[in-house]
């Protein structure tokens, strides 16, 4: 139910009282001429007893159960809807690196975005620190990696897709509210999650992306990121900061010597991702990326 008809509700609700308590119990004034105000006043009073009864009906017999099926759906929705505002974060945190963006989100401008057309993926490593907020308080650790952008792009946007789609297929999402939904439904559709989807062809890595209309698609994206912020659910975020070249020199030590510790102890490494000491190690085809 939109503002508009809680509004009419409101006000329908607070003439029908009126006449209850003004003409039905004769405290103030009465409708009409000497001759006819009693039938006009007994009108009134009916139509305001039929709408309170309707009213008292709709509460107990439609709105009430409704609101109590909407917080058990949503109850349900709730572990799949942290994991899509953590990897939605991701994103959001990732392009505000590229784009050398500090401000807060909501603060954020299309203008702010123009820097996104001009990155290069194919020729340039971002290599970054990451301080992850559960309900905006900051944790202690951080982590420390490097940006691939085609990858974590396209795996963020996977994962998104992939909750989304259990979501719904879940029987109570026919009980969610109409606005959950409908930020649900327009994240999975948005031009730029489709976007990030592109990326999978691993031929594609050594070429220049299309990301010249990312900014407008982006911030799309990112007003459906705050609209999903204003539910009640645990949040986990991040904020990706660059690291000086003093602490890339110090990280890409520490990386190749696991990755020598790991290689002697026998372990074949193909494609996957790991944690270390708060460094990420992304390996591929054998290589640490």
């Amino acid at each position: 139910m939109n503002k508009f008809s809680i509004f009419i509700l409101l006000a329908i609700t607070g003439i029908s009282l009126y006449i209850l308590f003004c003409v039905g119990l004769g405290w103030f004034w009465t409708i009409g001429s000497s001759t006819n105000y009693e039938r006009i006043n007994q009108v009134l009073l009916n139509l305001s007893y039929s709408y309170i009864a309707g009213l008292i009906f709709y509460i107990f017999i439609e709105y009430i159960p409704k609101k109590i099926a909407a917080k058990k759906a949503f109850n349900i929705w709730k572990n799949q809807l942290v994991n899509i505002y953590l990897h939605m974060s991701e994103i959001v945190a990732e392009i505000k690196l590229i784009a050398n963006i500090t401000k807060e989100d909501k603060d954020i401008v299309l203008g702010d975005l123009k820097d996104i057309v001009k990155y290069k993926p194919q020729y340039k490593k971002l290599y970054y620190k990451s301080i992850t907020f559960v309900n905006k308080i900051p944790n202690k650790d951080r982590t420390k990696g490097v940006f691939e952008f085609h990858a974590d792009l396209y795996e963020a946007g996977i994962y998104i897709k992939k909750y989304i789609a259990e979501m719904i297929k879940l029987p109570s999402a026919s009980n969610i509210t109409p606005n959950l939904l409908e930020i649900i439904s327009e994240i999975k559709s948005c031009k730029f999650l489709s976007t990030c989807n592109s990326f999978k062809d691993v031929f594609l890595e050594d070429y220049e992306y299309d990301i010249n209309s990312c900014d407008k698609d982006f911030y799309d994206f990112l007003q459906l990121y705050i609209r999903l912020s204003k539910y009640k659910f645990s949040k986990y975020s991040y904020k990706y900061e660059l690291l000086s070249q003093n602490e890339i020199t110090k990280m890409e030590a520490e990386r190749k010597k696991v990755l020598e510790e790991i290689k002697k102890s026998g372990i074949r490494l193909n494609n996957q991702k790991f944690y270390k000491n708060n460094i990420e190690y992304k390996i591929r085809n054998g290589k640490l990326i």
